[in-house]
């Protein structure tokens, strides 16, 4: 629960198989992606351009197309 105050590093698990038909991630970064065509958003797109990402949240959200099936995880913190 994001709102809980009991607040921990796991992120909430969802199926591998689901992560992989996605088209794009959003918050992921190049260690924990998972998208055949190896397209995410991240939190630092200038420095892991190189490894796939497109953008940063919410910015990249105008270039993704609007048929596209998108998984999104964001971390839990009061940034986002």
């Amino acid at each position: 629960n994001p709102l809980s105050n009991r607040r921990s590093g796991m992120q909430l698990g969802l199926d591998p198989e689901l992560r992989r038909q996605s088209d794009y991630e959003l918050f992921a970064s190049p260690l924990n992606a998972e998208l055949p065509n190896g397209r995410f958003a991240s939190k630092w797109p200038h420095v892991e351009w190189r490894f796939g990402s497109i953008g940063s949240y919410p910015s990249v959200l105008q270039t993704l197309p609007v048929n596209s099936v998108v998984t999104v995880n964001p971390p839990f913190t009061e940034a986002y």
